[in-house]
């Protein structure tokens, strides 16, 4: 079974983690690139309106058919605003999930995780209706927003690589 790391990092958190990730299992890393790079103080409010309003973003194509190419995804992304993030929906939209097995794993900075599960079930619908199974799914702890904590994402992902191992 081909298997990869698949990810979306916007200040590095993220980022980190899915390195560390594709280091301790051994496999390649793949970023989610938008067409359209965010910056600074109007991205960051542009990111917050485009999640929570459920907007898409625009993705280079290469990324879509880079991880196509595997059987089992590891796929991390960040949580803004409580919600689905723009460059995930798009990917999630946009993939072919047919017979693959995803694991999710989320980032926020909210340490009691609250909007996780709701965020697994929505990615978990977009990704079983294009014909893929979520096979697990994990919570980390981020960064507040314009914070690095990708050092603290990357331990976390070393205390739950054996389970990821497992599935």
């Amino acid at each position: 079974m081909k298997e990869a790391v698949v990810y979306y990092s916007w200040t590095g958190n993220t980022q980190a983690g899915a390195e560390k990730a594709a280091e301790l299992l051994g496999v390649p890393l793949i970023k989610i690139c938008e067409k359209k790079e965010r910056k600074g103080l109007t991205g960051f409010i542009k990111s917050g309106f485009q999640a929570v309003n459920h907007i898409e973003s625009e993705l280079k194509p290469e990324c879509i058919s880079q991880a196509n190419e595997f059987d089992k995804l590891v796929l991390m992304f960040p949580i803004w605003a409580g919600n689905l993030i723009p460059p995930i929906h798009s990917f999630l939209d946009q993939s072919d999930f047919n017979g693959k097995k995803i694991i999710l794993i989320t980032d926020q900075a909210d340490p009691k995780h609250e909007k996780s599960s709701e965020i697994h079930n929505e990615a978990r619908k977009l990704i079983e209706a294009r014909g893929g199974r979520v096979v697990g799914e994990f919570s980390l702890t981020g960064a507040n927003p314009g914070k690095f904590n990708g050092e603290f994402i990357a331990k976390e992902i070393e205390e739950i690589i054996g389970k990821i191992k497992e599935l």
